[in-house]
């Protein structure tokens, strides 16, 4: 039996709307992680492939990974949110905005604001925060979950040299698990869906995201750290895949925590 391992990035308040919070105008933004909000009062939306919704006291919004989505506010409020990670299968469920209304989940969701509002969360709310994050994943409807696949040692032994070692080929990485270069192929597309060219670019990309949103280093480190050649040709696969370049991501990502930056839409910029 394997345990879903869970990785909390951030869990705050923050002020929207006028007159006094922050514009929160995001666009067409894709993240590899989830986000999940809680507002005390209408006022803030968000926006995706199923239309403009107001974010309500009453429910929890959720954006699983790789949901593509916009942000608008209109009026002020307390937006209470939490950014995390989770493994197989709940780092490749449907993307689309998701609403809890169970009133337990609600209720976690309002005292979490307050407690995280008071100060900064000890041993006792980091255990209560993983709880709500469990309650979440529990409530994820079954149709919204991927076919769960059986762990492959190779294919995770594979993922691991290539964490280790970004710039590996394909054929290296066949010959480092002593298997030629289709059958490596024909493992990783039975277990991920995916040829390990493909699986491992984005898996590269996600890291890349990650660490320009929660980390303070420059887009040419990120891009060695990452196994990018060099910083275009990573800022061009990293637009394709999250539709900005890495800089205007980063703006964007900066919009919660820090209100007195602002990205309205996408710039043409490497």
């Amino acid at each position: 039996m394997k345990d879903v391992t869970i990785n909390i990035h951030i869990c705050l308040n923050a002020l929207l709307g006028p007159p006094n919070g922050i514009a929160w105008r995001q666009d067409k933004i894709c993240v590899p992680y989830w986000r999940v909000y809680w507002n005390n009062a209408p006022g803030a939306f968000v926006i995706t492939a199923d239309g403009k919704h107001e974010l309500l006291p009453d429910e929890v919004a959720v954006l699983p990974p790789r949901t593509e989505y916009a942000t608008s506010a209109e009026r002020e409020t307390t937006h209470f949110y939490l950014h995390f990670s989770a493994e197989n299968p709940f780092d490749t469920v449907k993307p689309g905005l998701l609403l809890l209304r169970d009133r337990r989940i609600v209720s976690f969701a309002r005292d979490l604001s307050r407690e995280v509002e008071k100060s900064a969360p000890n041993a006792r709310t980091m255990l209560k925060i993983r709880r709500y994050i469990c309650e979440i994943l529990l409530a994820v409807p079954a149709d919204r979950l991927p076919e769960e696949r059986f762990a492959d040692p190779t294919v995770e032994r594979a993922i691991g040299i290539a964490d280790a070692n970004p710039e590996i080929s394909i054929s290296e990485l066949a010959d480092r698990l002593l298997l030629c270069r289709s059958a490596l192929i024909r493992r990783f597309v039975h277990i991920t869906g995916m040829t390990p060219q493909k699986f491992l670019r984005r898996r590269r990309l996600e890291r890349a995201a990650m660490l320009l949103h929660f980390s303070d280093k420059n887009i040419k480190q990120i891009a060695q750290e990452t196994g990018f050649c060099d910083r275009y040709h990573f800022s061009r696969l990293f637009r394709q895949e999250f539709n900005y370049p890495p800089a205007a991501y980063k703006r964007q990502m900066d919009l919660e925590e820090n209100p007195e930056r602002a990205t309205v839409s996408p710039p043409d910029e490497f």
